[in-house]
């Protein structure tokens, strides 16, 4: 009963939303990776706009639950990949500290190709600053990726990384000499486990 009301009302309230499911997850060991971090450290291809890299949330159904899907759509350009890193603060690329995530297993979340195949890699960690001050404190990659047209359960084991600087938890990037002409996925269901 209390769940129930504490999703209306969180739900009611719109922002605060964020803050009252990611206590609620909390209790349960899971966090939504968007309660904490944002998806706005575009890379390569991406830093040119909505030219080359698109990214559209809609409701979804995965396995009778209704969730939020984020649709990728990426056409090669001139600088070779795409791809996006979900940052903690937004746009934070080294200026500030990362947030301290010990006790994380891993990075769960579910995605799936347009057609099959689409090749997609995935990582956590990896942002080195680049002259700033700060920098992820980890590295943890899943790799390349070919994704099936089917929904298909990811994760990333962060069980023996140093989770105390953690400005990037999540990136994803397609390889332009993967892609035809255009690559479309779709991810959903991206969490941190404890």
């Amino acid at each position: 009963m209390k769940t129930t009301i504490r999703r209306l009302l969180a739900a009611a309230l719109g922002v605060a939303a964020l803050s009252v499911l990611a206590q609620e997850s909390k209790s349960s060991r899971i966090v939504p990776v968007e309660t904490i971090y944002t998806p706005s450290g575009w890379m390569g291809d991406g830093e040119a706009g909505t030219q080359y890299l698109t990214m559209k949330r809609a409701a979804g159904e995965i396995g009778g639950r209704q969730v939020v899907v984020t649709k990728f759509q990426y056409k090669p350009g001139p600088a070779g990949f795409g791809g996006i890193y979900w940052l903690c603060p937004d746009k934070n690329w080294g200026d500030k500290k990362g947030r301290d995530l010990k006790g994380a297993r891993r990075i769960a979340f579910v995605a799936r190709g347009e057609t099959g195949n689409e090749i997609v890699s995935f990582k956590s960690g990896g942002i080195e600053g680049n002259g700033k001050p700060n920098h992820d404190s980890f590295t943890a990659a899943l790799g390349a990726q070919a994704l099936k047209k089917e929904w298909t359960r990811y994760t990333i084991d962060l069980s023996e990384c140093d989770l105390s600087s953690v400005i990037g938890a999540f990136s994803l990037s397609v390889a332009a000499s993967d892609v035809t002409d255009t690559a479309t996925f779709y991810i959903a269901e991206l969490q941190i486990e404890y």
